[in-house]
């Protein structure tokens, strides 16, 4: 390491480093630059832009192909230059937790390996290749940084507001003009603050557990009295986190699967990629922000129930979703008998909002006798019950339509279907 003239600090180069823990510790400490990477005659830039990673080149190709093209690199040697050098345009977006997770996520797809990993033991196919972060590991490690970080600051703020009570006893004993300078100098500090902490959006996962629903009579659709046994169903729609966890663990395995479904079908789409990738960077999909607390979408009926059978559990019928929703009485609507305008996340001339999920359960009047969320709006969701063409049934509003009625069933839909409005939720006999 080199000290840069008169400057405050070191700066130079890191020998023998891995090139994907540089990245994660140029992020992490917010800064901005361009690392470049040279690996033979392959020669890439990626671009940091206060600790985002916002554009890669290298090989021809731009953006995430770029960044997963240089991780693929078996060896080589990177510099991290300064600011100077800017990006030529924005090719990646998201929070770069996310970023980094999928570039490895393909990575690890496509069978990558350093040249000192050992080989992998004969007749081994699942999971990523030995040596290597797989996307749970460098999501774990990811979160331990971040509470280290944490505690970092809160320990610093701690030391901080320790001296200034030391201060402010010590300036109670002095006169009127020595309390204004104690005062004036914490709002300096206190301002100062802020800037301690990364720029980033920091969620905790939302899981609520699911609510009971006894068995017995129940009011369906125009006044039908049917009957059911006892079942639990999900408080809320499953969520983009979830669903992420889900393909995590179960990669390309088909033992989920339902029989009927197409051979080849992936769990996963563009759609869905793009989508999760905004949620969890934080960012904007279709002009709306979400999070991973939103619910998943994107999830065609085999999806949804391959995650159900991965969970023990499986899809609720059309007639639990009614009952669950409805409660002991037969509402329409979770919080009684009339429609409310802005009681759930539904379309409506006075939206003020661009239309899209929202993160569930925070409608709070969209909240079934029973205890389950959402279930008049946010998104629609997929059952177990199929109409007379064969096709699944969808119950329940979304963001997009204004009817809030829990009768309202949704007919037709091939089982393929995948809609930003369409999610699900999951039920287990009780």
């Amino acid at each position: 390491m080199q000290s840069e003239g008169n400057r405050e600090g070191f700066s130079g180069q890191l020998h023998g480093f891995p090139l994907l823990d540089l990245i994660q510790m140029a992020c992490l400490a917010q800064r901005t630059g361009c690392l470049e990477v040279q690996s033979g005659k392959k020669r890439g830039q990626i671009f940091l832009m206060r600790g985002a990673i916002v554009h890669a080149e290298a090989e021809g190709q731009l953006g995430a192909a770029a960044l997963l093209e240089v991780l693929c690199w078996k060896g080589g040697n990177f510099v991290l230059l300064d600011a100077s050098l800017r990006p030529p345009a924005e090719t990646i977006q998201g929070g770069w937790e996310h970023v980094l997770m999928e570039a490895v996520r393909k990575r690890d797809e496509r069978g990558h390996r350093e040249p000192d990993d050992p080989p992998a033991p004969a007749g081994t196919d699942e999971g990523p290749p030995a040596g290597l972060p797989g996307t749970t590991e460098l999501l774990v490690e990811l979160a331990a940084r971040r509470r280290r970080n944490q505690q970092a600051r809160r320990s610093k703020r701690r030391r901080w507001l320790g001296i200034l009570g030391i201060v402010a006893v010590v300036a109670g004993t002095v006169g009127v003009e020595s309390r204004h300078a104690v005062h004036r100098a914490w709002v300096q500090l206190r301002d100062r603050l802020p800037g301690t902490v990364p720029v980033g959006r920091y969620w905790h996962p939302k899981a609520l557990p699911d609510v009971p629903v006894p068995a017995g009579e129940f009011v369906f659709q125009d006044g039908q009295i049917k009957l059911t046994r006892a079942f639990r169903i999900d408080a809320t729609e499953v969520t983009v986190w979830q669903y992420a966890l889900f393909l995590d663990q179960v990669g390309n395995r088909t033992d989920y699967d339902h029989p009927n479904q197409p051979r080849g079908k992936s769990h996963r789409s563009p759609e869905w990629d793009d989508f999760s990738r905004a949620a969890f960077g934080g960012s904007r999909f279709h002009g709306r922000r979400v999070t991973p607390n939103a619910p998943a979408a994107y999830i065609d009926w085999f999806d949804a129930y391959a995650y159900a059978r991965w969970r023990g559990r499986r899809l609720p019928t059309e007639e639990e979703w009614e009952k669950a929703s409805r409660g002991p009485r037969g509402w329409h609507y979770p919080w009684g008998t009339a429609p409310r305008p802005d009681a759930a996340n539904l379309a409506g001339p006075n939206r003020a909002t661009i239309p899209g999920p929202s993160d569930v359960a925070a409608w709070k009047a969209d909240r079934s006798p029973y205890g389950a969320y959402d279930m008049a709006g946010n998104v629609s969701e997929w059952t177990a019950s199929f109409d007379a063409d064969g096709t699944p049934v969808v119950k329940g509003g979304n963001f997009d339509n204004e009817n809030a009625d829990l009768t309202r069933r949704i007919l037709h839909l091939s089982p393929l279907t995948r809609d930003a409005r369409i999610g699900f939720r999951t039920a287990v006999d009780d």
